[in-house]
């Protein structure tokens, strides 16, 4: 009898197991699935009309703070300038500006002549300063790649560590 109990109580630990594991298994798996849709970020593509009359290579965020997303619905190129929005559900507005990058700029001077509180962001693939600008200190990102300078300020209440998110996600627009 004890055989038969012992026999009855490994194959009830045996099943208990199997559906421990195969829950597990399934944890696993929707989180994996759950961290790559938070990380992958939606794709959003430039309008080919507007892409297709671009003399620089453009660049967009990947990443975005908080809940920020880029508005397909701004993209704008009008002499030489590309322009294009990235809005947060709360209001927040983050405007992007990308044109070929200028031959006879000092950028150094331009961000102690133009901006204040500038500092130069690390861990970034392209070399970048965050800083204010304007009347309003708006918060001021700018990127220069080899090709195109790229300017991204807002009066939404981002700091420091937001620029460096959209700084480190730059990929070039293909």
């Amino acid at each position: 009898m004890e055989q038969a109990e012992t026999s009855v109580q490994q194959k009830r630990n045996k099943k208990l197991r199997w559906f421990i594991g195969v829950g597990l298994a399934i944890l696993l798996i929707v989180g994996s699935l759950t961290v790559y849709a938070h990380n992958s970020g939606p794709k959003v593509t430039m309008p080919a009309a507007i892409a297709s009359r671009l003399h620089f290579p453009a660049y967009l965020p990947e990443r975005l703070p908080g809940n920020y997303s880029i508005d397909e619905h701004t993209f704008r190129y009008s002499e030489g300038v590309l322009i294009f929005r990235v809005t947060n559900n709360a209001g927040g507005n983050i405007v992007f500006s990308e044109q070929l990058r200028p031959s006879n700029l000092d950028f150094d001077d331009f961000y102690k002549t133009q901006m204040t509180e500038a500092k130069s962001l690390e861990d970034v693939p392209f070399p970048s300063v965050v800083g204010k600008m304007g009347a309003t200190d708006s918060l001021v990102l700018s990127v220069v790649t080899k090709d195109t300078w790229l300017l991204a300020n807002t009066n939404s209440p981002l700091d420091e560590s937001a620029m460096q998110t959209i700084a480190q996600s730059l990929k070039e627009h293909r």
